[in-house]
């Protein structure tokens, strides 16, 4: 089911997979839209892939797999992958598996959201992402200007100095 080839620890190393029930075209498609790190390669056969990455991700790639390969085609489950900044995306991930559990969430890339669910359920994701984004955009970013005695730096680190600074 799956072959390695011989190379140095912690560099990417080739690794072939079987994915007959999801298909290569699929997998590859889906596998480097979760872990853009890594490169995916179309096997000999229509039901291998290869996969180029680290020890740490050929694990999650591994698990990825098998989740794609659980999803029965007639469930209407599809996988989504939504493009985020890293602060919406790490306040939408924990709305989204609190709010829909029956939802996989794949991946952890900080821009990116891949989410194999139905269609209705992808439209909740996106409307939970649009509200986060009005949350993110209407909280107040506001500057505070303080006003700070100039002090030479050599009295500045002096003792009787430090404790103006700190009052």
């Amino acid at each position: 089911q799956m072959k390695q080839f011989n190379s140095a620890a912690g560099e990417f190393q080739p690794v072939t997979y079987n994915v007959e029930k999801i298909g290569s075209t699929t997998a590859v498609g889906a596998l480097t839209a979760v872990f853009p790190q890594a490169k995916f390669f179309l096997g000999a056969t229509t039901t291998q892939i290869i996969a180029l990455a680290n020890e740490k991700d050929h694990a999650k790639i591994k698990q990825a797999i098998a989740q794609l390969s659980s999803v029965n085609p007639t469930d209407g489950l599809k996988l989504k992958v939504y493009r985020l900044r890293p602060e919406l995306a790490a306040q939408v991930r924990p709305l989204i598996t609190n709010a829909l559990p029956t939802l996989k969430v794949l991946g952890t890339d900080p821009q990116t959201l891949p989410v194999l669910g139905r269609e209705e359920e992808h439209q909740q994701v996106e409307n939970l992402i649009a509200q986060a984004e009005q949350q993110l955009v209407a909280t107040p970013k506001t500057i505070k200007p303080y006003s700070v005695q100039k002090l030479p730096l050599a009295q500045a680190r002096s003792e009787e100095h430090t404790s103006e600074l700190q009052s």
